[in-house]
């Protein structure tokens, strides 16, 4: 596939509402993998391919507000394909406006296993302390960003992918355009 005719969405995405609140009994995730599988808050699933940076997720999960916007390049595996490769969150306390600005990557993720920088996140702006935990689950083989009982963002090099939840029962997500994984009620047609 020639990389100008990869740069379209090949989607028609239809949204009701930008905006929508609701209670949840349980948490609510959204994810994009190795090949661009995307499964959105709603579980549905779509086929994607972005060869930028875009905003996966843009949402309220109690009193913190989260925008997660991975970057794709080329898959090493997979020259016809992107996959994530690196990651920004920005996380922002309502309460208290203090905010984190932070990323990591495939190439940074390498650097830590390899023992060559200490932390897998790093920081551009703001505290850390906005967060509970970021750093690396060997388990996962991931960078791991989290709010206790509130969300969480998981980057694997390994699989390639991004994994965002929320844990809390305040929940508001932008929907489509403005985030891919959208809302409860984000139609694709």
């Amino acid at each position: 596939m020639p990389l100008s005719s990869a740069l379209f969405l090949p989607l028609v995405l239809f949204v009701s509402v930008v905006t929508f609140e609701f209670s949840l009994a349980d948490e609510k995730a959204c994810s994009i993998g190795r090949h661009g599988t995307l499964t959105m808050f709603n579980g549905e699933t779509a086929d994607v391919e972005l060869p930028c940076k875009y905003r996966l997720a843009d949402f309220t999960c109690g009193d913190y507000r989260v925008k997660v916007t991975p970057g794709s390049a080329v898959d090493q595996e997979d020259s016809h394909r992107f996959s994530p490769d690196t990651v920004w969150v920005k996380v922002v306390n309502a309460n208290t406006s203090e905010f984190v600005k932070i990323r990591t990557s495939v190439r940074r993720l390498d650097k830590f296993s390899e023992h060559r920088t200490t932390n897998p996140w790093q920081v551009k702006e703001g505290s850390k302390s906005v967060v509970d935990f970021a750093d690396y689950d060997e388990s996962r083989a991931a960078a791991v960003l989290r709010k206790d009982g509130v969300f969480s963002v998981e980057f694997s090099s390994a699989e390639r992918s991004v994994v965002v939840t929320c844990l809390d029962q305040e929940f508001v997500s932008e929907g489509l355009p403005e985030s891919l994984c959208g809302t409860d009620i984000c139609l694709l047609a």
